[in-house]
Formats: C-alpha cells, structure tokens, sequence
C-alpha cells in the first residue's frame, strides 16, 4: 500500500465570541482551527503550543489537532482579567491526565 503524500487538505475554522460573564458583553474572540489530510483523512496536529486556552495567545487542544487562536480587531484589544488554563499532557502514574491551574 502506498503512503499518502498529504497533497490536498480541509481547514475548518470557527470563530468563538468570548464574555466575561454570562450574557455579557463580547471582549474576547479565539479562532478555532483544524487541518485533515482530504486523501487519507489524517487529521493533523499544531506543533510548540501548550495545551490548554489562553485567551492572550494561542494553545492547542489535548490531542493537539485544534489551534486555538485568540484575535482580535486591529487596534482593539481586549481588556485583562480573563483568565484561561492550561493542561499538563504528562501522563500520571494511573494514565490519567494531570491538569494544571
């Protein structure tokens, strides 16, 4: 059997509208990202990022085939105080994951 080259793909972006609180005003927004091989189906993953959310920057999912990507408008960051989470992907004695906070 041949070895997919991985030669054509499918991105599948959504766009979460992040609050505070519930019902609140938006002052967040996080691109959501996946990448799957359309020949083979391999879904790929989003190497150098923690896994976790950080509503600053950028994290990948546990099994690291979602970029989640925080954006925003030019010119209009959004306000401090959100707070995201990371998620330690060592495995613990019992094969559990370990989450960090």
């Amino acid at each position: 059997m041949d070895e997919c080259k991985h030669k054509s793909f499918e991105v599948k972006v959504g766009v979460n509208r992040i609050s505070e609180t519930e019902d609140g005003p938006v002052t967040h927004f996080c691109a959501d990202i996946r990448i799957r091989c359309q020949e083979c189906g391999t879904h790929f993953e989003f190497l150098g990022l923690p896994a976790g959310m950080n509503p600053y920057g950028a994290a990948v999912s546990i099994d690291r085939t979602e970029l989640l990507a925080s954006i925003m408008p030019p010119g209009n960051p959004p306000p401090a105080g959100l707070m995201g989470f990371g998620i330690d992907t060592a495995r613990g004695p019992d094969h559990s994951f370990v989450v960090e906070h």
